[in-house]
This record gives structure tokens, C-alpha cells and sequence, in this order.
């Protein structure tokens, strides 16, 4: 039967989701309830960049030799000091190659414009717009020469509407997930395959987690959080001229959460997949 695997940070590992621990849910759970595998593996967490994705997750993912591979990573490569684009594009392209030489069909997602329902400054939001272009760019151009699907999220209104979106506002709700996974299945070829998964949204849940957790997370994550902000304005007002020059090291430092609170805007990131569904 058809093994999926879910490797990558918050979303991939299904923060937003209310059933976040049963095989189940989030990305990959609901995409094994639609087209009928067996129940899948994830090996994401949140706050995972790409360094993480190709350093720890993926050897595990290819042990398993998975016929689907799911990839949702970037959001906290893109908000932090020194993110280099070209650098991101090369480990995402080598990732990808690794597992289609396993057999895997590779999904890959890129980003909304979460920036849309972020309270953030017009002048954090118009950096991080340009900053999350070039991400999307760059996940778009990895995929070039193999044969990965880009889920596109960047265009898909539901991105945007707020029964989709978990209380944090970045994150999918469990209707978000449950729209990732018809549409992951779609894209891959199952056609009219019905969906048995609640669905249902659990607000008073989400809202207890945004408070519980999500605000002491911003709290305790702001003095790492304030250099990649000030780099975002830096770089991308062009007062530097070769941001992906200038790097930090990330020995062992992870958020317990993502970082994509606020991405991109309204038109085509240059270089996205002819492929994106």
C-alpha cells in the first residue's frame, strides 16, 4: 500500500491542528484518510529550518522508502538573519532528488501571504512581502528538474479565510489541513476520493493554545526573533547590499514554533513550478 512521510517544520507537524497527535491528522494524516493509506509517519517539528530538514529528517524519511513525501519548510529559514536564498534552493533541490532516487512522488508547499491577518507594522509587512517572494521563488526553482508537485498556497483563497486558519492565524485549522490534503490529493491524481475526517474546529481549544502557549512562545522567543526582524528591514531596503553574505550560526538553536507570521503579498513569486496545483 501507499506509505506517506511528512518531513519539515510546524505545518508539516501540524500545529493548528486539534487532533495534532493521532495518525489521523494534520498534513499528512488527513492526506492518508483520503486516498486510503495506511497511516502515516512524520518526522517534522516546529521550528525546523532546512539545515534540520537535510541534516536530521531526512536520512529517517529515506529509511523508510516512502511512495509520498510530503515538504513544507522555509517559513523559519526566511525570518532569520542571513537567509540565503541560492543556499535554500540547492538543499531543497538536493532533498528532493534524494527521495525520488528512493521512489518517493514529492509534494512540496509554499506560502501564503499570512501578513494579510498579521498585526505587524506596514513597514515589517512590505520586508517580509519581499523577503517570502524570494523563499517562494526559490521553492519554486528547486523543483525544477525533478518531478515535484508545488502545492500552491501563495494563490488559493482558503490561505486567507479564517475557518481555514488555526487561532494563531498562520497555521492551518483542522478545515485548513482537510483543504491541504484533498488538494495534495488531487494534485497527485486521486480523483473524487470521499473524506471521512472531521473537520470540526475546536475554537475554545485554539483559543486556550494561543494563550496558553502561543504568547508566552512569543515572549520567550523575541530576543532571537528581533535580529532576523532587523535583518528583513535591512536587506530587504537594499541598505545591504549582499545579505546572503552574511550568516549566523544555528548550532542546535530551534523555535518551538514557526516563525512564518507574516509573508508575502499579491502578485507571482518569480520561478514557481509549471507544476503547482
Amino acid at each position: 500500500m501507499t506509505s506517506i512521510i511528512a518531513i519539515g517544520d510546524s505545518l508539516a507537524f501540524g500545529v493548528g491542528e486539534s487532533r495534532i497527535a493521532s495518525p489521523c491528522g494534520a498534513w499528512a494524516g488527513r492526506l492518508a484518510q483520503v486516498i486510503g493509506a495506511p497511516h502515516p509517519l512524520r518526522f517534522a517539528w516546529p521550528g525546523a529550518r532546512i539545515a534540520d530538514v537535510v541534516n536530521l529528517q531526512l536520512d529517517a524519511a529515506l529509511m523508510r522508502r516512502p511512495a509520498i513525501a510530503l515538504i513544507s519548510v522555509g517559513g523559519n529559514d526566511a525570518i532569520r538573519w542571513g537567509f540565503d536564498a541560492p543556499a535554500f534552493q540547492a538543499r531543497l533541490h538536493d532533498a528532493i532528488d534524494a527521495l525520488e532516487r528512493g521512489a518517493a512522488k514529492v509534494v512540496v508547499l509554499n506560502l501564503p501571504d499570512v501578513a494579510r491577518q498579521s498585526p505587524v507594522p506596514p513597514l515589517i509587512r512590505r520586508r517580509l512581502h519581499e523577503r517570502i517572494l524570494r523563499l517562494n521563488e526559490a521553492i519554486g526553482l528547486a523543483t525544477h528538474g525533478t518531478n515535484a508537485l508545488v502545492v500552491d498556497r501563495w494563490h488559493d483563497p482558503a490561505a486567507y479565510e479564517r475557518a481555514y486558519l488555526s487561532s494563531d492565524r498562520v497555521h492551518p485549522s483542522p478545515l485548513g489541513y482537510q483543504r491541504l490534503a484533498e488538494r495534495t490529493a488531487k494534485a497527485l491524481g486521486y480523483e473524487g476520493v470521499p473524506s471521512p475526517v472531521d473537520v470540526s474546529h475546536h475554537d475554545a481549544r485554539r483559543r486556550l493554545w494561543l494563550v496558553t502557549s502561543g504568547l508566552p512562545w512569543a515572549v520567550k522567543r523575541s530576543p532571537q526573533l528581533v535580529p532576523g526582524i532587523a535583518s528583513l528591514i535591512l536587506n530587504e531596503s537594499g541598505r545591504i547590499r549582499h545579505p546572503e553574505r552574511h550568516h549566523r550560526k544555528a548550532d542546535g538553536q530551534r523555535c518551538q514554533d514557526d516563525d512564518i507570521n507574516a509573508l508575502a503579498a499579491n502578485h507571482e513569486p518569480a520561478g514557481l513550478s509549471v507544476r503547482q496545483q
